[in-house]
């Protein structure tokens, strides 16, 4: 039996875009991305739409890479919304992303690309990068929160990926914190769910509820930060407040999950040093005794983080495919 092939398409599908490319994992672990290509998420037309883009994206990155000689055997996907560990469905997705909760999404994929195809959560997959070549290769357990347009975290083991019964665990977004009070979150609910306040929607949503007058509102995170780069000082409190709800937040998390190490990546945290500043000042204030020199860091993959995860997640199902079958079969006459 020939080695598993160390090339394979990865895709990455987040709530505003979708971006692929060719990962070539090397004998160490290490992740190199080729054949990028990215597009809006056709987010608002329903899962038949984003699962017929997400088809398009890699069949045209696959036929990209043949035609430079490059054969991918395997598909790693890095995907918003709960992702069933067996099937590779998603089995819930919030109201960011309509229509893309019950999904078949391995199953499609697997049928377009006649590919083995390995499913998981973006964040699980940006957690799972980050543990292998990023700022969690150093520990064994480790708590990361990934904030772009929704917020996601998960938790590092040991063991890899805790996943939880039903796919969900490490969901932060969810916790609650007074400063959400009253406002939607993407799950529907009202009862202040952090995700309201920390996300780069939820830091416009902030932003606009105590409006000054005569001030525009901010069409999302990156704007409220352009804003506080010059000089509002509403943008500032704003984005102080939700520094501070954060950190107060990832000490609550802490002190139930207790790891060595909390990571912090995405869009939304790239917010200036004065908002770290904030973030690790209120964990600190809020943390048990015994939590609080624990490390918060920035994650070091930033965007490829999901696309590296994916790979590793594809290349560990294929070698372990290729395991299997290269494991004869007990004859009767041993049994």
């Amino acid at each position: 039996m020939s080695r598993p092939s160390s090339r394979y398409v990865v895709i990455d599908i987040g709530g505003t875009k979708i971006a692929a490319g060719i990962a070539h994992v090397d004998d160490t672990g290490h992740v190199a991305i080729t054949h990028r290509t990215q597009r809006a998420t056709p987010a608002t037309d329903g899962g038949a739409a984003v699962l017929d883009a997400v088809t398009t994206a890699a069949c045209d990155v696959a036929a990209a890479a043949r035609v430079d000689g490059v054969t991918p055997h395997g598909v790693g996907v890095a995907s918003a919304g709960v992702v069933s560990p067996t099937s590779g469905d998603i089995t819930y997705a919030s109201d960011l992303m309509p229509g893309w909760g019950g999904t078949r999404l391995r199953e499609g994929l697997a049928r377009k690309l006649g590919l083995p195809v390995a499913v998981l959560n973006d964040v699980h997959a940006h957690a799972l990068g980050e543990s292998r070549v990023g700022a969690g290769r150093d520990v064994t357990r480790f708590l990361l929160l990934a904030a772009g347009t929704g917020l996601g975290g998960a938790l590092v083991t040991a063991h890899g990926i805790d996943t939880g019964h039903l796919g969900v665990a490490g969901s932060l977004a969810h916790l609650i914190h007074p400063l959400a009070a009253g406002m939607t979150c993407a799950c529907g609910a009202t009862t202040g769910h952090i995700e309201c306040v920390v996300s780069g929607t939820g830091q416009a949503a902030l932003y606009n509820r105590n409006l000054p007058q005569g001030t525009s509102p901010a069409t999302g995170g990156g704007d409220v930060f352009t804003r506080y780069r010059t000089g509002d000082p509403h943008a500032r409190d704003t984005l102080l407040a939700s520094g501070r709800a954060l950190g107060q937040t990832l000490a609550s998390a802490a002190a139930l999950l207790d790891p060595e190490k909390i990571v912090l990546t995405g869009s939304a945290t790239r917010c200036g040093e004065e908002w770290w500043q904030v973030v690790r000042e209120a964990f600190r204030a809020d943390a048990l005794p015994l939590h609080r020199n624990l490390a918060i860091a920035e994650g070091l993959l930033a965007g490829d983080a999901p696309l590296t995860g994916a790979a590793i997640a594809a290349h560990t199902a294929c070698t372990r495919d290729i395991t299997k079958e290269k494991t004869p079969t007990p004859s009767k006459d041993n049994t």
